[in-house]
């Protein structure tokens, strides 16, 4: 209420009213809340005297759902911040015993064999909690690398069935030898977890999901209707449910900033605004289909990688199906250096290399690899280094190696890297970069490539 009295005591004291602009929260007839801006002015005679004051309200409401979302975000970025630095020393202590552990199992056999990989299994469950909070955390970063779809929709169905209504079937459906599409992972984690959270809200009495993967070729008669569509070659992922559907209207408008169909405090209007914002930033396009009562389906396209990269990573792995065995001697007598900070990871490497037929160099932080680099640059066929160390980060001390000799073999290994040091590193020509903890067998088939 406007205090009248207490404005014109102020009034006979000063020859003015008091200005002052206040929030206010007031309730619509719907039941929402409206933020109302409530300012008072006075009103000046021609000589400069005031004669009266005026008040004006204004609709705040989106201004101030737009501070909050701002507020959010910035807490976002803090808990993106301390995700970063509990991934880095999380994964420095699961990497040693994954590698102890891969290590074990080619000298154990029948119910032992078994418990040491029942003990991986639960290595990398931990891994991929790590990874799954670095996902929601951390949207914005760009670190893109190849990624076959299978391995991160058999992922997010995991996370479906134990979260999801019981009433909800979940379907997920691929076939064998897919293509892999160049992306940031922990964005694509994002994309699909908001279509398959819009596609749960859009079924409150149950149903299906499912979740499809296959490549496709367009051609010009297949993209006229589609909008930001290209002809060539993609990867179609299929998100399909069997709930209510949307009206020609809500279609139009859903990609809209701020446009949303559920209740207040329920959405934000901002969930498929960003999934159309994350995969045409990737080159891609999406279609949708949906009939009120029959359900929707998303169909989100993907630039597939060059048969090249396609070829070696699927040549890579069928080579390891066929009977890869980390016993396998590939080094014959070669020096890797690898510098670490961890000793237990140092230890563990060192080992798995030196099975492998590698002789090994090791150093704890930048500094001194570059010493040793600096004293054995010659017989050094590739320099392994971690990321996050003390004294010299591993940055700085791959700009140190290139330095000494252009031409050796760089592997990247790193518990959490931002997407600034991921395009250095990539300007700095390392061959591979390995995110902690790894599969010890992926790292030497690297370095057995880089040297074939």
């Amino acid at each position: 209420k406007i205090q009248y009295k207490k404005f014109w005591e102020y009034y006979s004291e000063t020859g003015k009213f008091p200005e002052e602009t206040k929030e206010l929260i007031w309730w619509h007839k719907n039941g929402q809340k409206v933020y109302v801006e409530h300012a008072y002015t006075n009103i000046y005679n021609d000589d400069g005297t005031v004669f009266g004051f005026q008040t004006m309200l204004r609709d705040v409401t989106l201004q101030k759902g737009m501070e909050q979302q701002m507020m959010r975000m910035q807490r976002m970025d803090s808990v993106g911040l301390l995700a970063g630095g509990i991934a880095h020393d999380m994964n420095n202590i699961l990497t040693p015993i994954l590698t102890g552990l891969q290590l074990l199992e080619t000298r154990v056999q029948g119910k032992d064999l078994q418990r040491v990989l029942n003990l991986q299994d639960i290595v990398w469950r931990g891994a991929n909690l790590v990874k799954q909070i670095l996902a929601f955390s951390r949207g914005g970063t760009q670190e893109r690398s190849p990624l076959e779809i299978a391995h991160l929709m058999r992922e997010l169905a995991t996370i479906l069935r134990e979260t999801f209504p019981k009433d909800i079937k979940i379907e997920t459906t691929y076939s064998r030898g897919i293509p892999l599409i160049l992306v940031d992972t922990n964005q694509m984690h994002q994309v699909l977890m908001n279509l398959c959270i819009n596609a749960r809200d859009a079924m409150p009495d149950g149903g299906t999901l499912s979740m499809r993967a296959e490549a496709v070729s367009l051609r010009k008669k297949d993209v006229v209707n589609i909008l930001d569509a290209q002809e060539g070659d993609y990867l179609m992922i299929t998100i399909q449910d069997t709930g209510t559907g949307m009206s020609a209207e809500t279609i139009e408008k859903m990609f809209e900033p701020f446009y949303t169909t559920k209740p207040q405090q329920k959405g934000t209007g901002l969930g498929l605004t960003t999934v159309y914002a994350i995969i045409k930033n990737h080159n891609g396009f999406l279609n949708v289909e949906s009939t009120l009562g029959e359900g929707t389906t998303f169909r989100v396209y993907l630039p597939v990688l060059e048969d090249d990269a396609n070829s070696e990573h699927f040549h890579a792995r069928l080579s390891r199906d066929a009977g890869t065995s980390i016993q396998e001697q590939q080094g014959k007598g070669q020096t890797v250096l690898l510098v670490d900070d961890e000793e237990e990871i140092r230890t563990m490497l060192s080992d798995a290399l030196t099975m492998r037929g590698y002789d090994v160099l090791t150093a704890e932080h930048g500094e001194k690899g570059v010493e040793v680099f600096e004293k054995h640059h010659a017989g050094v066929s590739a320099i392994i280094v971690d990321m996050q160390m003390p004294v010299m980060d591993g940055l700085k001390a791959i700009e140190e190696f290139r330095k000494i000799r252009s031409d050796v073999v760089l592997i990247a290994i790193t518990g959490y890297l931002d997407s600034e040091r991921f395009r250095k590193l990539e300007q700095l020509r390392v061959h591979a970069i390995f995110s902690k903890p790894f599969d010890i067998e992926d790292l030497l088939l690297k370095l057995k490539q880089s040297h074939s």
